[in-house]
């Protein structure tokens, strides 16, 4: 009973998240339609008009790890599929009726991905946030609502999306503690992971942190394990060979991820001076209310 209680919450959260992102997709969607229409204003941090091509190859190396993030919400199947697979008693009879549900929701993810960049594009030009929301004036209260949904589903949806890690650190101590293992432990393990997240964030810049963990973590969990995984257990010639050949450009992809995007984005943190300029407090929260930005706010 317990199991069902737990699945039926992550159920609900898992809904409430997923209509928060499509709310918010399409609210920025028509806003930025509507200040595309008629004129951006200079309150709204309007740009040039951006170029249709712009960067470096190591530019684009960099930050196309961050590509990797784009579908990181694949790990919350993980929990989906482990109890589906103990419901149906094997994968095979486990995976074909979630395997509608994922290829739609991926073409609806590409879609409002797209159409997100497109409008933030001609909406705000050069001066796009790479937060889409946070390109839209925050005085109105309606985008200070969208946000606080936003930010309430991304805080529920951490434990789920953390669910794999928490889970691979968990066995891993079980196969260290044998017979002596408890289960209170996963408890302290949640708690020394959020304290990880935690420090890292603090001391390594979150454009590098943020990228490094697209390069190394969800390149090898979003790409290249499964990608291996199933060229492995379907090396017996019956899948089709069209298939198989997607999965290879998909692994390349994930390896390129790996040992292109990993050093370029070391190489870029280390020869960076500095950190970013300070803020004030009350420019971070409301930037709005905030009339002379070169002030700074350190704590």
């Amino acid at each position: 009973r317990q199991g069902a209680n737990s699945a039926s919450m992550h159920c609900g959260i898992s809904k409430f998240g997923v209509c928060a992102m499509i709310i918010s997709s399409i609210f920025f969607i028509i806003r930025c339609a509507m200040i595309w229409a008629q004129g951006c204003t200079g309150e709204m941090g309007c740009g040039e008009k951006p170029p249709a091509f712009k960067g470096s190859v190591g530019d684009v190396m960099m930050y196309a790890a961050t590509l990797a993030f784009s579908f990181s919400i694949v790990f919350a199947l993980f929990p989906v599929l482990q109890e589906r697979v103990t419901a149906e008693g094997s994968v095979e009879a486990a995976v074909p009726p979630v395997r509608r549900a994922v290829r739609r929701s991926v073409a609806v993810c590409c879609v409002l991905y797209l159409l997100i960049g497109l409008v933030g594009s001609f909406a705000f030009g050069s001066a796009v946030n790479s937060i889409a929301l946070c390109s839209l004036p925050l005085k109105e209260p309606l985008t200070q609502l969208v946000m606080l949904l936003v930010g309430v589903s991304v805080w529920m949806l951490t434990a789920i999306v953390a669910f794999p890690a928490v889970s691979s650190a968990e066995y891993l101590v079980k196969m260290c503690m044998g017979s002596s293992y408890r289960s209170g432990i996963r408890m302290w393990l949640v708690i020394v992971i959020g304290a990880a997240m935690v420090l890292v964030d603090a001391f390594v810049p979150t454009k590098i942190a943020f990228t490094l963990c697209g390069a190394l973590g969800l390149s090898m969990g979003a790409y290249v394990v499964p990608c291996v995984l199933f060229l492995r257990l379907n090396s017996s010639g019956r899948t089709a060979k069209l298939l198989r050949v997607a999965t290879l450009v998909v692994l390349v992809f994930g390896l390129t991820l790996l040992f292109g995007s990993t050093p370029v984005t070391v190489v870029n943190a280390l020869g960076e001076k500095g950190g970013a300029a300070a803020r004030k407090l009350m420019d971070l929260l409301c930037g709005h209310l905030s009339a002379d930005p070169t002030l700074n706010f350190e704590l």
